[in-house]
């Protein structure tokens, strides 16, 4: 254990030392699928709970690591569990350091970073054992702990809401789009492939409203002496919604891109090339006139004829 260095800021009554004076990496045990018997308690793998068996190797509540697969990855477990051989689980060193605070500790570390890629990569323990860290005393370890264990639940509730809130949208999208507004038909008609529809609306092809295209203009291929800025895939992928603050690849274009590709308040991107299909077709809005903006590489265009 030692002082701070003259030049280092760090609160009175904190100490700077190496995490093996305030903590163990244990090591997990040898659980294979085969040899676990029925039961509640959770197998803890690098990254997750991967099983079940009917008796506990460790009492809860634990940190593990993951040593190797998901190397440096820190999960809290609540109840008594098993950790697999893949893993070391965390006991802090008594009078050092308290097991919630580590765990806040070790899942801010870059522990990957750590790995060792001769032969089998792995997380060795000594390379963690050797960090130097700012260490509080024991009260205000706790503390720390429990404000960012309200943040943490903060972050919970609001992706929870988030994903009702992204389900609740989808569910209303597909009932706005097939049926239109709650109460504004009374009629319908049955549409082969589509099913029921307002009466009064007309099934058209997408061609038929507007002017599809998918845009070859990219960085590396355009030449031209207009200055242009480029909206391309991860504009749209993170977005969804294309506005002129945003801010642009800087390219030059000839007269004739510049008119066919330039975008307009109204018009549709969506994405057309990626690695996965999941991610192919994601649209995004453009939401003003945009002179000098253009329809970029890996993205298609959707114009409404009217």
């Amino acid at each position: 254990m030692e002082r701070a260095g003259k030049d280092a800021v760090i609160p009175d009554g904190w100490w700077v030392m190496r995490l093996g004076e305030v903590l163990k990496l244990e090591y997990g045990i040898s659980l294979p699928e085969r040899d676990r018997q029925f039961g509640d308690v959770p197998v803890l793998g690098s990254a997750d709970v991967v099983g079940f068996h009917s008796k506990s190797a460790v009492q809860g509540p634990g940190v593990v690591v993951g040593r190797k697969g998901s190397i440096g990855f820190v999960t809290w477990i609540d109840d008594a569990f098993v950790p697999i051989d893949t893993t070391y689980y965390v006991t802090p060193q008594k009078g050092h350091a308290e097991l919630r605070w580590l765990y806040h500790l070790l899942d801010r570390e870059n522990l990957a970073v750590l790995n060792r890629a001769t032969g089998v990569p792995g997380l060795n323990r000594d390379d963690v054992y050797a960090l130097r860290r700012p260490i509080p005393p024991l009260p205000e370890q706790r503390a720390i702990a429990d404000v960012l264990d309200s943040i943490d639940d903060a972050i919970e509730r609001t992706e929870a809401v988030i994903a009702a809130t992204e389900t609740l949208r989808d569910s209303l999208l597909h009932e706005l789009l097939t049926r239109g507004v709650p109460g504004w038909h009374t009629e319908w008609k049955d549409v082969p492939g589509i099913g029921a529809i307002p009466a009064d609306w007309e099934v058209v092809r997408l061609w038929e409203v507007a002017r599809v295209a998918l845009s070859s203009v990219d960085k590396k291929t355009v030449e031209g002496e207009i200055p242009v800025r480029l909206c391309n895939y991860t504009d749209v992928f993170y977005n969804r919604r294309i506005t002129p603050d945003m801010q642009f690849m800087e390219a030059t274009a000839d007269t004739k891109e510049v008119q066919k590709w330039n975008l307009r308040r109204g018009d549709v991107l969506f994405t057309k090339d990626s690695e996965t299909a999941e991610e192919i077709g994601i649209p995004a809005y453009v939401a003003a006139d945009m002179p000098g903006v253009l329809c970029g590489y890996h993205l298609g265009l959707a114009r409404p004829l009217c």
